[in-house]
């Protein structure tokens, strides 16, 4: 049948042509397909981080974790905003609640929840000892009504004045 070398030829390009567009549609195609696509895409998020078990040095690992989601946001091209924090005496943060603004910013950072993890030697400890510190990071989806709720208990915790009588 190929005795041909001018249909061998054709049959090898045409084979080569499929192969391609074979390759393509199992890589691009196939996939986005299966999966659905998001439908929290283009929405901003919030990331509340508090500082855990280690003292100190839990809040001055915040500190460096909000420094890092602040880079991160910006290297994305988000918009981050701290709306609350409470500073530790040790120049670090207790908690913080961060705003990053922009789309894909929680499709992107909803893996970030949970508990995150240090061991390190602390600029806290004079006898060199290794500490674990840690840190919990919550992150929401920005809706309309989180952010009414978020402003109302940033004001509660943060920003109302104190009872009158409380000391």
């Amino acid at each position: 049948m190929f005795d041909s070398p001018e249909l061998l030829d054709l049959a090898a390009v045409e084979t080569n042509d499929l192969l391609r567009d074979l390759r393509s549609l199992l890589v691009h195609d196939l996939p986005n397909a299966l999966i659905p696509p998001s439908e929290t895409e283009g929405l901003s998020a919030f990331v509340e981080l508090k500082a855990g078990v280690g003292g100190s040095e839990s809040s001055l690992f915040t500190a460096e974790l909000l420094r890092m989601y602040g880079r991160f946001a910006r290297l994305n091209g988000w918009e981050p905003t701290v709306l609350a924090s409470s500073e530790s005496d040790s120049g670090g943060f207790k908690d913080v609640i961060l705003e990053v603004k922009g789309s894909g910013a929680y499709d992107t950072l909803r893996w970030e929840s949970g508990v995150h993890r240090v061991q390190r030697v602390p600029a806290t400890e004079a006898s060199g000892r290794l500490h674990t510190s840690t840190v919990a990071a919550v992150v929401s989806k920005l809706t309309l009504h989180l952010l009414s709720e978020c402003v109302a208990h940033v004001y509660r915790c943060y920003l109302s004045p104190k009872k009158r009588g409380s000391t």
